[in-house]
Protein backbone atom coordinates (compact mmCIF):
# COMPACT_ATOMS: atom_id res chain seq x y z
CA UNK A 1 0.00 0.00 0.00
CA UNK A 2 2.81 2.39 0.85
CA UNK A 3 4.49 1.69 -2.49
CA UNK A 4 1.30 2.57 -4.33
CA UNK A 5 1.05 5.85 -2.47
CA UNK A 6 4.66 6.79 -3.20
CA UNK A 7 4.32 6.56 -6.98
CA UNK A 8 2.18 9.69 -7.47
CA UNK A 9 4.25 11.55 -4.86
CA UNK A 10 7.50 10.81 -6.70
CA UNK A 11 5.88 11.72 -10.00
CA UNK A 12 4.84 15.08 -8.58
CA UNK A 13 8.38 15.72 -7.35
CA UNK A 14 9.74 14.98 -10.82
CA UNK A 15 7.28 17.31 -12.47
CA UNK A 16 7.94 20.25 -10.17
CA UNK A 17 11.33 21.25 -11.68
CA UNK A 18 9.78 21.12 -15.16
CA UNK A 19 7.13 23.63 -14.16
CA UNK A 20 9.77 25.87 -12.58
CA UNK A 21 11.86 25.80 -15.75
CA UNK A 22 8.85 26.80 -17.85
CA UNK A 23 8.38 29.88 -15.69
CA UNK A 24 11.97 30.97 -16.27
CA UNK A 25 12.26 30.44 -20.03
CA UNK A 26 10.94 33.67 -21.52
CA UNK A 27 13.16 34.25 -24.56
CA UNK A 28 13.36 37.12 -27.02
CA UNK A 29 15.03 36.52 -30.41
CA UNK A 30 15.23 37.98 -33.90
CA UNK A 31 15.93 36.44 -37.29
CA UNK A 32 17.72 39.66 -38.30
CA UNK A 33 20.34 39.98 -35.53
CA UNK A 34 21.74 38.37 -32.40
CA UNK A 35 22.34 39.67 -28.92
CA UNK A 36 25.61 41.60 -28.83
CA UNK A 37 25.73 41.87 -32.63
CA UNK A 38 25.37 44.73 -35.07
CA UNK A 39 22.01 46.24 -35.88
CA UNK A 40 21.29 45.82 -39.60
CA UNK A 41 21.28 49.11 -41.53
CA UNK A 42 17.88 48.15 -42.99
CA UNK A 43 16.20 49.08 -39.70
CA UNK A 44 17.99 52.43 -39.25
CA UNK A 45 17.73 55.91 -40.77
CA UNK A 46 20.40 54.91 -43.29
CA UNK A 47 18.30 52.04 -44.57
CA UNK A 48 14.57 51.39 -44.95
CA UNK A 49 13.74 52.78 -41.48
CA UNK A 50 11.38 49.88 -40.77
CA UNK A 51 10.96 48.06 -37.47
CA UNK A 52 12.80 44.74 -37.10
CA UNK A 53 11.27 41.26 -36.79
CA UNK A 54 11.05 39.92 -33.23
CA UNK A 55 9.98 36.54 -31.85
CA UNK A 56 9.43 35.27 -28.34
CA UNK A 57 8.64 32.03 -26.56
CA UNK A 58 8.43 30.50 -23.09
CA UNK A 59 5.76 32.72 -21.58
CA UNK A 60 5.42 32.18 -17.81
CA UNK A 61 2.27 30.78 -16.26
CA UNK A 62 -0.23 33.53 -15.57
CA UNK A 63 0.98 35.86 -18.33
CA UNK A 64 -1.90 37.88 -19.77
CA UNK A 65 -0.16 40.52 -21.86
CA UNK A 66 3.25 41.50 -23.24
CA UNK A 67 5.18 44.74 -23.61
CA UNK A 68 8.08 45.53 -25.95
CA UNK A 69 10.32 48.59 -25.46
CA UNK A 70 13.35 49.55 -27.53
CA UNK A 71 15.62 52.09 -25.85
CA UNK A 72 19.12 53.49 -25.69
CA UNK A 73 21.01 54.89 -22.73
CA UNK A 74 23.85 57.28 -23.56
CA UNK A 75 27.12 56.55 -21.83
CA UNK A 76 30.04 54.11 -21.84
CA UNK A 77 29.58 50.78 -23.58
CA UNK A 78 28.39 48.25 -20.97
CA UNK A 79 30.54 45.27 -20.04
CA UNK A 80 29.64 41.91 -21.64
CA UNK A 81 26.85 40.15 -19.83
CA UNK A 82 24.79 37.03 -20.02
CA UNK A 83 22.08 37.25 -22.67
CA UNK A 84 19.33 36.86 -20.12
CA UNK A 85 18.01 39.65 -17.97
CA UNK A 86 17.48 38.81 -14.33
CA UNK A 87 14.42 36.65 -13.99
CA UNK A 88 12.30 36.81 -10.82
CA UNK A 89 11.71 33.67 -8.81
CA UNK A 90 8.60 31.79 -10.03
CA UNK A 91 5.52 32.61 -8.06
CA UNK A 92 1.79 32.35 -8.39
CA UNK A 93 1.63 36.09 -7.76
CA UNK A 94 3.06 38.95 -9.79
CA UNK A 95 6.58 40.04 -8.94
CA UNK A 96 6.72 43.32 -7.06
CA UNK A 97 10.20 44.25 -8.30
CA UNK A 98 9.65 47.17 -10.70
CA UNK A 99 11.28 47.44 -14.14
CA UNK A 100 14.22 49.83 -14.59
CA UNK A 101 13.35 53.33 -13.33
CA UNK A 102 11.92 55.73 -15.90
CA UNK A 103 14.20 58.42 -17.31
CA UNK A 104 13.85 61.98 -16.11
CA UNK A 105 12.43 64.34 -18.74
CA UNK A 106 15.11 66.16 -20.73
CA UNK A 107 17.90 64.60 -18.70
CA UNK A 108 21.00 64.11 -20.93
CA UNK A 109 21.85 60.77 -19.32
CA UNK A 110 18.27 59.49 -19.43
CA UNK A 111 16.95 56.76 -21.66
CA UNK A 112 15.92 57.51 -25.22
CA UNK A 113 13.18 55.27 -26.55
CA UNK A 114 12.44 54.35 -30.16
CA UNK A 115 9.65 51.80 -30.11
CA UNK A 116 6.93 50.76 -27.67
CA UNK A 117 4.18 48.18 -27.96
CA UNK A 118 1.89 47.15 -25.12
CA UNK A 119 -1.12 44.94 -24.39
CA UNK A 120 0.27 42.45 -26.88
CA UNK A 121 -1.94 39.31 -26.72
CA UNK A 122 -0.22 36.27 -25.26
CA UNK A 123 -1.25 34.15 -28.25
CA UNK A 124 0.97 36.34 -30.48
CA UNK A 125 4.52 34.96 -30.76
CA UNK A 126 6.24 37.82 -32.54
CA UNK A 127 6.05 40.65 -35.04
CA UNK A 128 7.32 40.71 -38.63
CA UNK A 129 9.56 43.41 -40.04
CA UNK A 130 7.78 46.69 -40.59
CA UNK A 131 4.80 45.73 -38.43
CA UNK A 132 3.59 46.30 -34.86
CA UNK A 133 1.43 44.12 -32.64
CA UNK A 134 -0.77 45.01 -29.71
CA UNK A 135 -1.13 48.74 -29.09
CA UNK A 136 1.56 51.06 -30.43
CA UNK A 137 2.93 53.54 -27.93
CA UNK A 138 4.99 56.60 -28.77
CA UNK A 139 8.69 57.06 -29.46
CA UNK A 140 10.95 59.77 -28.07
CA UNK A 141 12.09 61.06 -31.47
CA UNK A 142 8.94 62.46 -33.07
CA UNK A 143 6.51 61.40 -30.30
CA UNK A 144 4.31 59.57 -32.77
CA UNK A 145 2.83 56.12 -32.15
CA UNK A 146 5.29 54.37 -34.42
CA UNK A 147 8.79 52.94 -34.68
CA UNK A 148 11.57 55.54 -34.88
CA UNK A 149 14.72 54.22 -36.60
CA UNK A 150 18.02 54.85 -34.81
CA UNK A 151 20.01 57.72 -36.32
CA UNK A 152 22.90 57.95 -33.88
CA UNK A 153 24.70 61.20 -33.22
CA UNK A 154 28.30 61.59 -32.23
CA UNK A 155 31.26 59.30 -32.93
CA UNK A 156 31.39 55.58 -32.29
CA UNK A 157 28.78 52.80 -32.17
CA UNK A 158 25.69 53.15 -29.97
CA UNK A 159 23.90 50.36 -28.13
CA UNK A 160 20.17 49.78 -28.47
CA UNK A 161 18.22 47.32 -26.32
CA UNK A 162 14.95 45.54 -27.02
CA UNK A 163 13.11 44.60 -23.82
CA UNK A 164 10.31 42.05 -23.61
CA UNK A 165 8.10 41.93 -20.50
CA UNK A 166 5.45 39.35 -19.64
CA UNK A 167 2.77 40.85 -17.41
CA UNK A 168 0.19 39.28 -15.14
CA UNK A 169 -2.50 41.60 -16.51
CA UNK A 170 -3.13 44.01 -19.39
CA UNK A 171 -2.25 47.65 -18.81
CA UNK A 172 -5.14 50.05 -18.29
CA UNK A 173 -4.16 53.39 -19.76
CA UNK A 174 -6.14 56.50 -20.51
CA UNK A 175 -6.72 57.09 -24.20
CA UNK A 176 -3.93 59.37 -25.30
CA UNK A 177 -1.85 60.10 -28.36
CA UNK A 178 1.40 59.75 -26.45
CA UNK A 179 1.93 56.66 -24.27
CA UNK A 180 5.62 57.03 -23.47
CA UNK A 181 8.24 54.57 -22.31
CA UNK A 182 8.19 56.17 -18.85
CA UNK A 183 4.42 55.76 -18.63
CA UNK A 184 4.64 52.08 -19.53
CA UNK A 185 7.38 51.38 -16.99
CA UNK A 186 5.39 53.12 -14.28
CA UNK A 187 2.25 51.15 -15.07
CA UNK A 188 4.18 47.86 -15.19
CA UNK A 189 5.38 48.08 -11.60
CA UNK A 190 4.22 45.06 -9.62
CA UNK A 191 2.89 43.06 -12.57
CA UNK A 192 6.09 41.92 -14.33
CA UNK A 193 6.34 38.12 -14.28
CA UNK A 194 9.44 37.70 -16.45
CA UNK A 195 11.60 39.60 -18.93
CA UNK A 196 14.29 39.17 -21.53
CA UNK A 197 16.31 41.49 -23.76
CA UNK A 198 18.46 41.81 -26.86
CA UNK A 199 21.17 44.46 -27.23
CA UNK A 200 22.64 45.50 -30.58
CA UNK A 201 25.04 48.22 -31.73
CA UNK A 202 24.86 50.63 -34.64
CA UNK A 203 27.27 53.22 -36.01
CA UNK A 204 26.25 55.54 -38.81
CA UNK A 205 28.43 54.66 -41.78
CA UNK A 206 27.53 57.83 -43.69
CA UNK A 207 28.68 59.96 -40.75
CA UNK A 208 31.97 58.06 -40.66
CA UNK A 209 32.50 58.63 -44.38
CA UNK A 210 31.75 62.33 -44.06
CA UNK A 211 34.20 62.65 -41.17
CA UNK A 212 36.92 61.00 -43.25
CA UNK A 213 36.31 63.41 -46.15
CA UNK A 214 36.90 66.35 -43.82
Amino acid sequence: MNANIMVPVVSLMLLTPMVTQANESLTLTSTAFTDGGEYPVQFTCEGESISPPLSWSGLPDGARSLVVIMDHKPGPKPKPKDRKEHKPEPSSNAVNTPPPPPPKPNEPDGLHWYWTMYNIPVDVSGTPAGKSVGVAGSNGVNHQNEYAPPCSRGPGPKDYTFHLYALSEPLVLAQTDNVSEATLREKMQGVVLASDSLTVSFERKQRVLNDKKH
